[in-house]
């Protein structure tokens, strides 16, 4: 009987809903064999999750420009991370 319950229970997380961000599963694609990203795919991801989270009302050369500027400092960092802590530090101001 425990084996059955803890089989059930098993099964029963596997079907549970994925609390993750769309973009994270596209990022865990795209990243394959954990290699880094490059430049220009940060920036880009950057770019367009800050555009997400500002509703377009900057442009996107604004953003990839911004992003760009970050690269140097925050390219270790997931680009969306960087976005959203942009974005929450931009509503601040």
């Amino acid at each position: 009987m425990i084996a059955t319950m803890a089989f059930s229970h098993s099964i029963a997380n596997e079907m549970k809903p994925s609390k993750r961000q769309p973009w994270e599963q596209a990022h865990d694609d795209a990243m394959g064999g954990g290699e880094p990203l490059t430049r220009e795919q940060w920036v880009d991801r950057f770019a367009l999750r800050l555009a997400m989270l500002d509703e377009m009302q900057h442009s996107l050369d604004l953003l990839l420009q911004l992003g760009d500027e970050l690269w140097p400092s925050y390219g270790g960092v997931e680009p969306e991370v960087v976005a959203d802590a942009e974005y929450r530090a931009g509503s601040r101001r």
